[in-house]
């Protein structure tokens, strides 16, 4: 009766999990159900973390198996397992409720050791859910546990690695917190409790030791330590780590400029995973060899590299790090001065990491479409996207992201020449720079601070900001820093009166850029002459050939032509009378349209200033609001208004009566019902007039000539072209085309009659 038994359980186990030879073997030997789990475990051990969803489901199993012994020391341990397994895929809400039951397990088993590790886990969760605050808190009780009963030096080597890991958690956090400073005293003090024999710990305490000095600006000291991982990693004969070693050597030469030095180990890197075959590693060095062309001005190149990269993440189904290359492709079109595709590409990085709930990745789009509309003068949306950037990295405690969303601000408002607003942010941003000792941004900071002394008349105080930025850069090798430094600099001395620094400063501005662009752009304009002269002698000697043959058909032809000639000119004038006067009325009216139009893009500007922005020909009905209106919608009215009119909302493509609705603190159901009851309209009819609203204002704008009617389009809210042409000719009368067009020609005739 125990074999038949035995025979079925076996049997059950196979069913539920195709073992390989060993395993059945194995099982079939297992004497127990506690047997068979241990059996399932080490298949766990086994598969992951190569096949991360085949060993979840054996942790499953094993679960499952040990549920039915009532073991709860064996129940905790197929759990701690099943927990990794799914923090690993990513399925972390199931994980850290595990994790939970596992710790309440634990404390009543009494097993300190083990109730540190499964603490240590839902830190690891709490983590990957960007809860850095609490994820520290429980690293910290792990390691606290783990002291606490440690037994006096020499501590066994079990405990010793879970220590060792246990720091390097708490690491691990304050680096993602940019506590940089922290962070290198725990790698430091890991550096000396791990054991020479241990590579591999070592190796990583390099790698993020050099990190933190790279961030830091300290970027000889960075090279030591990436230089000491890589001697370890060839040591252990481990490609990927070898590879790993030398992107890191690659990065600090990219951020100190040497560009050449970074693209060399970049190429090494990849020479080295193409062996390994690991695709997202592949495509992670397409990503920075892109990077290294950008610098280099060689935006081609770089764009190809990343598309490169773009097709292997697709294959891969990566979409976090897909969104992550369309943000990088978004800054090559920034630097290069598009910034229509730049945004095309910052809002596909944004929608991908929406979709996936990647709180930070949408707080640096965000930052990088406040970027982008600085850039194109679009001072609305900056603040806007720059707003929204603020509120995300806030929620999950990004204080590097942050300090750049700062600065951005400020360079906002000193543009639009508010000072003081421009100061404010400038100074909480250096100050954060401040807190987290990162070298390159406080450099920032003292070129901020330079140009509020610029603006407010003050070079001596501009002159004393600028040259601590300068020293900075050429100290750390920063092409940026001493670009923006010289440049300054110059304009300071020239207020100053002391024209022989202002040359001399301008000098080493001109310099500086000329020695990093001007071989590259030779080329590509050498290349562009020899492509062109070859395709016109083509088309030189293709015309020749043809010349001849056309000779005969145009004398056959002379003889009929001249016939048709004499009936067509007779029926021409007359159509042209005919179709004179239609264009004249037509002429009229549109120009009739386009001075109403001009008009009304004037008044939406005045509304604005005044803060009220009422849907066009769609004010609130003061009859209806005395005698039907709910006081409460008109209140509801009231904030949206005030809404639309300061955020500017409709801006965003994707803009959802939801995200309104939340953002006043209602529901979809009462703000719809309050839409209807006072502008007789729906949400999406008042978005989309909005949108042609502003997109008016920006086409009558002459500072935004340089923009295309598509790029308007987008910077309006419009995805589509043909949506935004249809919408726009629909409220207007007048395609944006025509819209423009005729206002500058309105503005050429006004300046030639003055």
């Amino acid at each position: 009766m125990r074999l038949a038994k035995l025979l079925i359980l076996i049997i059950g186990l196979i069913c539920l999990h195709p073992a390989s030879g060993q395993d059945s073997l194995a099982l079939a030997s297992a004497e127990s159900t506690a047997d068979s789990v241990a059996v399932y475990l080490s298949d766990f051990d086994r598969l992951y973390p190569n096949q991360s969803a085949n060993a979840v489901e054996v942790a499953r199993i094993a679960s499952s198996l040990a549920q039915r012994t009532g073991n709860q020391k064996l129940l905790a341990k197929a759990n701690y397992k099943l927990a990794t397994g799914l923090t690993s895929l990513n399925q972390l809400d199931e994980a850290i409720e595990i994790a939970n039951d596992n710790i309440d397990r634990y404390r009543k088993l009494d097993d300190g050791y083990q109730l540190a590790a499964v603490i240590s886990q839902k830190g690891t969760i709490l983590r990957k859910m960007h809860k850095l605050n609490e994820a520290l808190a429980f690293f910290t009780e792990a390691n606290a546990l783990i002291e606490s009963i440690a037994p006096p030096d020499p501590l066994p080597d079990s405990l010793l690695k879970m220590r060792i890991n246990g720091l390097n958690n708490v690491g691990i956090i304050f680096l993602l917190q940019s506590r940089l400073d922290t962070a290198l005293v725990i790698y430091k003090r890991l550096l000396r409790e791990t054991p020479e024999s241990d590579l591999q710990n070592r190796l990583y305490i390099y790698g993020n030791i050099s990190n933190i000095y790279q961030r830091l600006g300290y970027h000889d000291s960075a090279l030591v330590s990436s230089h000491k991982a890589l001697d370890i990693a060839l040591e252990m004969n481990h490609l990927g780590y070898v590879a790993l070693a030398y992107n890191q050597i690659g990065s600090i030469y990219y951020h100190t400029g040497d560009y050449s030095a970074a693209l060399e180990n970049f190429k090494k890197a990849l020479a080295i995973r193409r062996k390994t075959g690991i695709k997202a590693d592949i495509a992670s060095s397409y990503n920075n060899i892109a990077s290294v062309f950008e610098k280099s001005g060689q935006y081609d190149s770089s764009i190809t590299n990343f598309l490169r990269a773009v097709r292997i993440k697709e294959e891969l189904g990566d979409r976090k790090s897909l969104a992550v290359t369309y943000g990088n492709i978004g800054m090559i079109y920034l630097d290069w001065g598009d910034t229509i595709n730049a945004i095309r590409y910052y809002r596909r990085s944004l929608e991908i990491n929406r979709s996936i709930e990647n709180l930070q990745g949408m707080a640096w789009e965000y930052m990088n479409l406040g970027n982008a509309f600085k850039a194109s003068g679009i001072s609305d949306s900056a603040l806007y996207n720059f707003r929204l950037a603020m509120r995300y990295s806030d929620s999950i405690g990004d204080k590097h992201t942050k300090m750049q969303v700062l600065f951005g601000l400020g360079d906002v408002y000193l543009s639009l020449k508010d000072l003081n607003k421009a100061l404010h942010y400038y100074n909480k941003a250096t100050e954060m720079a401040r807190v987290m000792d990162t070298r390159f941004w406080i450099a920032t900071g003292d070129i901020a601070m330079g140009r509020i002394g610029l603006q407010k008349g003050q070079p001596a105080k501009a002159i004393k900001h600028l040259k601590k930025s300068l020293e900075y850069g050429l100290e750390s090798n920063t092409w940026d820093i001493i670009s923006e430094s010289n440049l300054y600099l110059s304009e300071a001395y020239e207020k100053t009166g002391d024209l022989k620094n202002a040359m001399l400063y301008y000098k080493a501005y001109t310099q500086n850029n000329d020695s990093v662009f001007n071989a590259e752009k030779a080329r590509i304009i050498s290349e562009m002459k020899t492509k062109y002269e070859t395709e016109i002698k083509e088309k030189e000697n293709l015309a020749l050939k043809k010349d001849n043959k056309i000779q005969k058909l145009n004398i056959q032809k002379n003889h009929i032509l001249i016939n048709a000639m004499t009936i067509g000119v007779t029926v021409a004038v007359i159509l042209s009378v005919i179709i004179f006067v239609l264009y004249r009325k037509r002429t009229v009216a549109y120009k009739n349209l386009v001075a109403k139009n001009l008009e009304l893009a004037k008044c939406d500007r005045e509304v604005l200033e005044k803060g009220n922005f009422y849907p066009e020909r769609a004010e609130p009905d003061k009859n209806a609001v005395q005698n039907d209106q709910n006081p409460k919608d008109l209140e509801l009215v009231n904030r949206l208004i005030k809404y639309l009119s300061e955020e500017k909302p409709y801006l965003y493509s994707n803009i959802t009566i939801e995200e309104v609705s939340a953002a006043l603190n209602t529901n979809r159901t009462y703000l719809s019902k309050a839409i209807n009851s006072s502008f007789n309209r729906s949400f999406n009819t008042i978005i989309n007039e909005m949108r042609v609203r502003a997109a008016r204002q920006m086409l009558a704008d002459k500072k935004l000539n340089h923009i295309s009617v598509e790029g308007i389009g987008e910077m309006a809210g419009y995805n589509s072209r043909i949506v935004f042409a249809r919408n726009f000719k629909k409220i207007t009368g007048l395609t944006p085309s025509y819209f423009r067009e005729s206002v500058k020609k309105q503005i050429k005739e006004k300046g030639l009659n003055s």
